[in-house]
């Protein structure tokens, strides 16, 4: 992970790669910028990601919307 990265956006979801892509659009049409690590590689090759992360999609988001960001993902029974 990218040194800035780590500290300046935190992690609102953690699961499902399709839920995550979801939440990050859901999160995106809010208004709140979003990071889904290894988006695009997913789609062109869902088998290229491999070992313990293989089934879990995470979403990103700046630390100052966190608190709103996880407001919404947790409004999505869903996302749980």
């Amino acid at each position: 992970m990218v040194e800035g990265f780590s500290k300046d956006w935190g992690c609102v979801y953690v699961g499902l790669p399709s839920m995550a892509e979801l939440l990050g659009q859901v999160l995106e049409a809010e208004g709140i910028a979003t990071h889904v690590p290894d988006r695009y590689l997913r789609l062109i090759d869902p088998g290229a990601i491999g070992g313990p992360n293989q089934l879990q999609g995470r979403v990103f988001v700046p630390r100052e919307h966190e608190a709103r960001a996880r407001e919404i993902v947790a409004r999505d029974p869903d996302a749980s």
